[in-house]
């Protein structure tokens, strides 16, 4: 996700929130969303002394009845209303009804992917000039979409080939920063505004070009 926000907004700062465990070998434990929500609740904390200007949530369960943990709307809307949004991705279920909390949340802005010209994980290069096409594992009907096929760079420095709703939720998140008019209201507004149709067979959205 990092190597995604940077190939967006090379110039962007960043600040990695560790939301899982590690064991003795450094092997990566499980996550929850009280986890996701306690790094929020920092975002909260510290956003005036690190100028946070977005948060990018690259993880996500499905829940009936979008079950978050006590006080993640809370924290979600506090940040909205400070001018720093939480973006977050669909998830990757070919849900067509449902996105992950914590994107289905109140005041998230939830981002699916597109996945053209190609469906699989092949490693063919996202067709700049195609009509995005909704990748049919994206869930749901989010607010955004935007291309979810990258090409990554690795911690060893390989470069590896990905698709997914969290690579298209780090896009946006480094896009929004990248176009940020000071506000929340407005950097929606104007990236709205820029906005294309995204389509499938079974769902139509609002597909945010990013170069």
């Amino acid at each position: 996700m990092l190597s995604i926000i940077n190939k967006v907004n090379p110039n962007v700062g960043l600040i990695p929130i560790r939301i899982v465990t590690t064991n003795s070998s450094g092997t990566l434990g499980l996550y929850s969303n009280a986890a996701v929500k306690l790094g929020l609740d920092w975002v909260a904390a510290n956003r005036v002394k690190y100028n946070i200007v977005a948060v990018s949530v690259s993880q996500g369960k499905i829940f009936d009845n979008c079950k978050v943990p006590a006080g993640t709307a809370e924290v979600v809307s506090t940040l909205k209303a400070n001018n720093v949004p939480v973006i977050a991705a669909a998830g990757n279920n070919s849900d067509v009804k449902n996105v992950m909390s914590i994107a289905c949340s109140s005041d998230v802005i939830s981002v699916g992917a597109t996945d053209n010209p190609d469906p699989g994980v092949s490693g063919i290069a996202y067709c700049k000039t195609c009509a995005p096409t909704i990748a049919r594992y994206s869930n749901g009907n989010p607010i955004f979409y935007t291309n979810g096929r990258w090409y990554v760079t690795q911690g060893n420095g390989t470069t590896k080939f990905t698709v997914g709703t969290s690579n298209a939720t780090a896009a946006l998140a480094a896009w929004w920063v990248l176009n940020s008019k000071g506000s929340y209201a407005d950097t929606y507004a104007s990236i709205m505004s820029s906005t294309t149709n995204a389509t499938n067979a079974e769902r139509t959205g609002r597909y945010v070009v990013i170069p």
